[in-house]
């Protein structure tokens, strides 16, 4: 999974060579960077994950 992300960093940062202006290049460099965050984030246990979608539902 961490290479998909690594693999959608680098489309968005190829992407970003080709943008129409300094937004949309910084738009993509900005998607690219999120995906490269999600490449190192350690992955979480199915009850962790569990336990992060309960929080998000029923917030304290």
């Amino acid at each position: 999974m961490q290479n998909e992300y690594l693999e959608r960093a680098e489309e968005a940062e190829r992407l970003a060579k080709y943008a129409r202006n300094e937004a949309e290049r910084a738009d993509f460099l900005k998607i690219a960077e999120i995906w490269r965050n999600l490449a190192t984030e350690k992955p979480l246990s199915p009850d962790q994950r569990a336990k992060q979608r309960r929080d998000e539902r029923e917030p304290k």
